[in-house]
């Protein structure tokens, strides 16, 4: 009877072994390990918008049969992955953006430009949210591996620069933003500026500014440095009346000289520029050597017989404020010759800086940010010696100065 009951057991033991292993050979027919899609999966993917999914699996499909529609499902699922993370404000995360930096190297998305411009739109967002709320000098380094590795649109370094000029810095207490960070940026922008697409963006703002600090800073410390080897003719085109006319107002004497030079020897400078350069010199009060003295000279002479001209000019010095007078101290021979000589030559000016002096001492016009004629004083302190401001004048602001 034992050997009975043994032997039932061993029958038992094999059926059950029989089924054990014909469960796990259907179970392994059912969930092959390395399971592939088709082009019927990733259709269905498509149509639920299963981003990661697709992309993980798009590539299931062999070489020879990733024909036209399955390019064409790639394209779409790319642009539709990229428009719905604008929905997130800048914040996409990094795997997100990993993800993007992923399907951009992908054979006919790496140079199709519909993608890389509104994949460049998102990056940009994602860098501008990274300089807000990160360390600057790690999104720096991000953002310049991006810009160094990909293909990119065109005008990826001026939208780049216009999303961070909205933004405030983390850092924004120890970085001048103005300046040093424009710059940072500035080695995404030089391809731009070369190109002739340039001629779109070099006349805006930010990238105005951005190539008007590069130019200052560059021509300051090379006195031999070309314009038009660094820039495209048709951005200098847009840019050169009003970078011209900023940096001649807007600078100290000493760099307003460098960048003159720089200029002059690059481009032909109008009449007006060239008479608003010398009577900017000579309003600074700065020591001019001989020679600059007998050329000021020789133009502020011409200009004197020119009225249209002067009044050009005259109209550009009197929009910067504070208004050029520094010459007005009159604390050296030099700046007293060249108060007189305008004086003679140029009475218009003196005209208006003492009547603008004279406005805002009595109240007669409003001045809120002070006085825009800061050597007022002074003026009519060394008017008293030299004679050339009308007496009902000086009257007048020994009137409104005595108490």
């Amino acid at each position: 009877m034992q050997w009975i009951k043994f032997f039932m057991g061993l029958i038992k033991l094999f059926f059950i072994f029989i089924f054990l292993t014909s469960t796990h050979t259907n179970a392994s027919v059912q969930e092959p390990k390395n399971q592939l899609y088709n082009i019927q999966d990733l259709e269905v993917l498509e149509q639920e918008k299963s981003f990661k999914e697709f992309f993980s699996h798009a590539k299931d499909v062999r070489p020879s049969k990733r024909n036209k529609a399955w390019k064409e499902m790639v394209h779409s699922m790319a642009m539709q992955y990229l428009d719905s993370l604008k929905l997130s404000q800048g914040n996409i995360g990094s795997l997100n953006k990993e993800f993007i930096l992923d399907i951009s190297k992908w054979a006919h998305l790496s140079d199709d430009e519909f993608f890389i411009k509104k994949r460049d739109t998102i990056i940009i967002q994602y860098f501008a949210y990274c300089f807000q709320k990160e360390e600057f000098n790690s999104c720096f380094n991000e953002a310049t591996n991006f810009y160094k590795k990909y293909k990119i649109h065109d005008e990826f370094g001026f939208r780049l620069l216009e999303a961070i000029n909205k933004i405030s810095f983390k850092e924004q207490s120890t970085i001048d933003y103005l300046v040093q960070a424009k710059q940072s940026f500035w080695p995404f922008l030089a391809k731009l500026v070369k190109k002739p697409i340039s001629e779109f963006y070099c006349a805006q703002s930010p990238l105005k500014e951005a190539i008007e600090q590069k130019l200052i800073t560059e021509i300051y410390h090379n006195s031999d440095y070309k314009i038009l080897d660094h820039f495209h003719p048709d951005c200098w085109k847009v840019l050169k009346k009003t970078f011209i006319k900023t940096v001649f107002t807007h600078t100290d004497a000493y760099t307003r000289k460098k960048v003159y030079k720089i200029i002059e020897n690059n481009v032909r400078l109008s009449q007006i520029d060239t008479q608003t350069y010398t009577m900017l010199q000579m309003l600074s009060g700065i020591k001019l050597d001989s020679t600059e003295v007998m050329l000021f000279w020789d133009r502020l002479k011409q200009l004197s017989r020119n009225y249209e001209l002067r009044e050009k000019v005259n109209t550009r010095l009197k929009a910067i404020l504070p208004l050029p007078g520094n010459v007005f101290e009159g604390t050296t021979k030099q700046q007293k010759i060249i108060i007189k000589a305008i004086s003679n030559y140029f009475p218009e000016y003196i005209d208006y800086y003492s009547s603008t002096c004279l406005d805002h001492l009595s109240g007669d016009k409003d001045t809120d940010g002070g006085n825009p004629a800061t050597k007022c004083h002074e003026l009519f302190k060394l008017s008293k010696q030299l004679g050339f401001i009308p007496k009902s004048k000086t009257i007048r602001y020994t009137q409104l100065t005595t108490f």
